[in-house]
């Protein structure tokens, strides 16, 4: 798998996006491309992911939704593309950090790149992207998020 970021590494300025790691741009381009194929907005995606409907979404709530939705995804990279994403350094994403980092997301890139390179997001697990891009899709068809 992809190591993480050393844990000595500075911390941005609060308000400003950290280096964006290889991890946690895909967990990214891999949520927005599960969120498009359902018909799923960003806020619709945030209401999802948001376990306990307290309007935020807190490191519990992501990693429960990884379990829940069985994301092809390292509960390290969950936890990555999280801390990346929390600009204000709450600890707790608002809606509108979720909408700024996934509006980096590419999706299409992402889904053009199944089956032709490894993500590094894999669950290990021997799935295909494309396989694991399928399982998403119907786990979120099953979870009644579309």
């Amino acid at each position: 798998g992809v190591e993480a970021a050393p844990a000595g590494e500075p911390a941005p300025a609060q308000g400003e996006a950290a280096p964006l790691s290889k991890d946690a741009k895909t967990v990214g381009d891999l949520i927005m491309a599960a969120l498009r194929y359902n018909g799923l907005d960003m806020e619709k995606g945030f209401e999802a992911f948001d376990q306990d409907q307290d309007g935020q979404i807190s490191t519990v709530d992501a990693l429960e939704s990884n379990r829940q939705l069985q994301l092809p995804v390292a509960e390290d990279a969950i936890l990555g593309f999280h801390k990346h994403a929390n600009t204000s350094g709450s600890g707790f994403l608002s809606m509108d950090e979720w909408k700024a980092v996934l509006s980096d997301a590419k999706p299409d890139e992402y889904l053009k790149s199944l089956g032709s390179q490894s993500t590094g997001v894999s669950s290990g697990s021997g799935v295909s992207d494309e396989q694991a891009l399928n399982m998403v899709a119907a786990l979120l068809e099953y979870n009644k998020l579309t």
